[in-house]
């Protein structure tokens, strides 16, 4: 009778080391992805639109939103609110200025500024073939 409630012990403990383990699997690995979906969905439009001599009129931190870097970027009529990436585009904000030049080409997050250097947006959404850095 010992040496049966001594294995019971052991089931449940190792019962609950695979859940603590999933659990933590599943926490860590799925925290991204509410972010990304909403960056992918904010940004299709700007996505699949050509942008020649785009124009950076705004740039600024958004506090009361997570800290997000945003640029908003005038193409004649139209104006996108592009949110940088906390993590992978940091320097991409900094190095950006008010009245920069910006191209791009539809169906692509990869921007040229200034015909100097490029940018790519940080964001993995599913009709984004390109992949990040």
């Amino acid at each position: 009778m010992v040496v049966m409630k001594r294995y019971n012990y052991h089931l449940i403990l190792m019962l609950l080391v695979i859940f603590f383990t999933i659990f933590l699997w599943l926490v860590g690995e799925f925290d991204e992805f509410p972010r990304q979906d909403i960056n992918c969905k904010l940004h299709h439009d700007f996505f699949n639109e050509k942008i020649t001599d785009g124009r950076v009129k705004e740039k600024f931190i958004d506090y009361n939103n997570h800290g997000y870097k945003i640029v908003k970027i005038e193409n004649g009529d139209d104006t996108y609110e592009v949110h940088f990436d906390l993590e992978e585009n940091n320097k991409d904000f900094e190095k950006l200025e008010v009245s920069d030049i910006v191209n791009k080409s539809s169906n692509s997050f990869i921007l040229e500024v200034n015909e100097e250097y490029t940018v790519k947006l940080g964001f993995t959404c599913l009709y984004d073939t390109i992949p990040s850095n």
